[in-house]
């Protein structure tokens, strides 16, 4: 860590969007207090959002630690800093607003990461991924052993196959997220003892077949809905 950034708390959370319907949140500190970066350079050229204006944001599903997808990250020099304070700025950026950060010195150095790949399940795979829904919207790309589910418990768990998730939704699935799904404790037929993945709308099915080993942990409740315009 460079000395001119020791000992900042990181005490804002933040958020921008990585596409459309999902925003990424993360502690930092108070980049506005770099010199050569302004409160509005952030918001308007950015997209960064407080907590508070990205929980109210129309039909704006947030997670934070997720692995994947993630937004870019931009970095500017700060050629008229001060000696001893920090002499560049690297941070995340709305995808969308690469233009606005382009235009206010800002380079990309480090590209965006796409959603996650969802391997197939078929007779040959020895892992696919689950896709499951949480209660705020927010779906989790889970592996999952083919050789432990058919296709009717996937439906009584909610788990989707990757030609179920549709363009839309792919937009909100995300893995390795802080945000994640329960988990139901099932006997097998073949007597192997599994515990899977289940959608939050499945809890009571989920029940019914098995032991809930641990129920979901969301960390924002569902996304402001959207409004005309």
């Amino acid at each position: 860590m460079p000395a001119s950034t020791r000992g900042q708390l990181r005490d804002q959370r933040v958020f921008v969007k990585v596409n459309s319907a999902l925003g990424f949140g993360w502690n930092t500190s108070d980049l506005s207090q770099a010199a050569g970066v302004s409160g509005a350079d952030l918001k308007a050229g950015l997209g960064h959002l407080t907590e508070t204006e990205a929980m109210a944001a129309n039909a704006l599903v947030l997670v934070t630690g997720a692995n994947a997808p993630k937004p870019p990250r931009v970095t500017k020099k700060l050629r008229n800093a001060p000696i001893g304070s920090r002499a560049s700025l690297s941070t995340y950026c709305s995808f969308d607003k690469l233009a606005a950060a382009s235009a206010l010195g800002f380079r990309i150095s480090k590209p965006g990461r796409p959603s996650p790949g969802l391997r197939p399940f078929n007779g040959t795979a020895r892992t696919a991924t689950g896709v499951v829904t949480l209660s705020n919207g927010l779906k989790c790309a889970i592996p999952v052993d083919p050789s432990a589910v058919t296709e009717a418990l996937m439906t009584q768990l909610g788990i989707s196959a990757r030609t179920e998730v549709s363009v839309t939704e792919l937009l909100r699935v995300v893995r390795g997220a802080r945000s994640i799904p329960g988990r139901v404790q099932i006997q097998l037929e073949n007597g192997v003892v599994a515990q899977l993945p289940f959608s939050s709308a499945k809890e009571a099915d989920a029940a019914a077949i098995g032991v809930i080993v641990s129920r979901e942990r969301v960390e924002y409740m569902a996304a402001a809905p959207a409004t005309p315009g």
